[in-house]
């Protein structure tokens, strides 16, 4: 059997994640959530990520120090796509 995706929503409004992870859990993925840049290095030392997406605000920095970190640490996913309600 094939494993399913696995796709880590790093955001921190409830709204945008529970509705991506519906979304995304409904076709067939592995869905994690992490608020934190602690919670979000945390979910990929635990499982591989295939797909992340990033919100670039987050309440502990700036959610590109998340894909600085998980590059560190070797576990960054194949693809990160940035969320993020920022101008510029």
């Amino acid at each position: 059997m094939e494993a399913r995706p696995h796709i880590l929503i790093v955001d921190d409004s409830a709204d945008v994640t529970g509705a991506l992870r519906v979304l995304f859990e409904e076709t067939g993925n592995d869905v994690s959530v992490a608020n934190t840049i602690h919670d979000a290095v945390a979910v990929a030392d635990a499982r591989s990520i295939d797909v992340m997406l990033l919100d670039l605000t987050l309440p502990d920095g700036d959610g590109l120090s998340v894909l600085a970190t998980m590059r560190a640490r070797a576990t960054e996913p194949r693809v990160t796509a940035a969320l993020t309600g920022r101008a510029e």
